[in-house]
Order: structure tokens, then C-alpha cells, then sequence
């Protein structure tokens, strides 16, 4: 089960929820196709876990879809600058559109 929250445009715009399923591609469990109902799979690709052993929850994820978006998750509202930057230049390492990348002010 896939869910996306967010609000639209801002903290004051609309609340918008999707819920989707996703399979996946191979056995890395990194790479996904992720279905919203919309008549086509979406590919969705773990590119960085913060390197959590065991059942521990990640803290933040680095996500892309092929050629199109690049997602930076924090479980938490704010994410130590310096993290941040180091991913996204890891991202940008790997050839992954991160001049896309808008940093969404989240509420606690």
C-alpha cells in the first residue's frame, strides 16, 4: 500500500490524499512500480536509505522516478542541512534530476 499526503500549492491549500499499491520489479526490493488508478504503473526507485540495520525505521529516503522526479523523505519536518546537501549531490552524482528539487515546508 503506497499513500501520499500533502497540501496543494501550500500549508493553506487543500489537503490532498492518493492511496496506490506498488509491486516490485526485481528482487533489490529498491526498484517499484507504483499504481494510483490511473491506468498506467509509475516506476518509483529507492535510491538511498539512511543505512539503518534490521527492522529499524529508516529516517529518510532518497527517491526518483526515472527521468522525471527526485524526492528527498525526512520522517521528521526538518532535516539536518548539511544531510540534505550531501544527498542531493549524491543524487546529482548519479545523474538524477535534482535542479527539479523544491524543499516543502512541513509543519511539526
Amino acid at each position: 500500500r503506497v499513500i501520499n499526503r500533502c497540501y496543494l500549492d501550500s500549508l493553506d491549500g487543500d489537503f490532498n490524499e492518493i492511496e496506490g499499491s506498488a509491486s516490485f520489479v526485481d528482487d533489490t526490493y529498491a526498484r517499484l512500480l507504483v499504481d494510483f488508478g490511473f491506468g498506467f504503473e509509475a516506476p518509483y526507485n529507492l535510491v538511498e536509505l539512511d543505512g539503518r540495520d534490521g527492522d529499524a525505521e529508516y529516517e529518510f529516503a532518497v527517491v526518483s522516478s526515472p527521468g522525471f522526479a527526485l524526492w528527498v523523505l525526512s520522517r521528521t519536518p526538518e532535516m539536518d542541512p548539511e544531510l540534505y546537501d550531501l544527498l542531493v549531490d549524491r543524487a546529482t552524482d548519479r545523474g538524477l534530476p535534482s535542479d527539479t528539487l523544491v524543499a516543502t515546508v512541513q509543519v511539526d
